[in-house]
């Protein structure tokens, strides 16, 4: 073959090299940034998680007639108020007993946060009492969080938090981010009392919200918040 033939050979060649060299790296590029099945979280109710929150609202007198408006507003993409960082509750309720301290708020739509503090080991010497691997909770049925605790009452002003560790958050819309566990205070003090603080985010495709779980312990008790 002469020359002038080769050529348009070779360029053809160098044409469908690029042409493959462009494929692959689109290729790549998908790979790369396509959700893979454990970022994508459904923002739906499956029947399952459907299940799970009547359960719930169950345990606490939610009635059947707000349940099921509070799963079409979830299912339609919208935001339950218990899990709005600026809703407040127009109901709050306590129920304590000698292993737990529990709140439940209720707000506007009927939605409903139950925050616990269940005390787990407790040793009491003197005027002091040690509590150990106490639970940290908040629960809105959609969304939990919780952690674990070492705190001690000391009868003197100086209440202090020993420990934090193994911190849970689960959401069933969307996922969570931004989770930190931060024990804020060791000590009460003229400055104010003992904290350990959760804090994280609920983020889904129509909606990001910001909350925080605390534990407080000083003058002589303990209390658990959230926003």
């Amino acid at each position: 073959m002469d020359e002038k033939n080769k050529k348009p050979i070779r360029i053809a060649t160098y044409s469908m090299a690029l042409l493959l060299t462009l494929i692959i790296i689109i290729v790549i590029t998908f790979v790369k940034t396509a959700p893979t099945a454990e970022s994508v979280r459904a923002e739906k109710l499956t029947k399952k998680d459907q299940l799970r929150l009547e359960t719930f609202l169950s345990a606490y007198d939610v009635k059947p007639r707000v349940q099921r408006k509070l799963i079409r507003k979830i299912n339609s993409g919208k935001t339950m108020d218990s899990l709005q960082d600026v809703a407040k509750p127009v109901k709050i309720t306590m129920d304590n007993t000698a292993k737990k301290q529990q709140q439940v708020e209720t707000f506007a739509d009927g939605s409903i946060a139950v925050t616990t503090v269940t005390l787990n080991d407790t040793v009491t010497k003197q005027n002091t009492t040690s509590y150990k691997n106490t639970k940290v909770a908040w629960n809105t049925g959609i969304a939990r969080a919780e952690f674990f605790a070492d705190f001690t009452i000391n009868g003197d002003g100086s209440d202090d938090i020993t420990n934090v560790d193994h911190y849970t958050i689960e959401s069933m819309i969307g996922t969570y981010q931004s989770d930190t566990l931060q024990l804020k205070k060791k000590r009460e003090s003229l400055d104010g009392k003992a904290e350990a603080t959760l804090n994280f985010k609920i983020v889904s495709t129509s909606s990001e919200s910001k909350h925080w779980v605390k534990l407080v312990v000083g003058e002589d008790s303990f209390l658990s918040t959230h926003n």
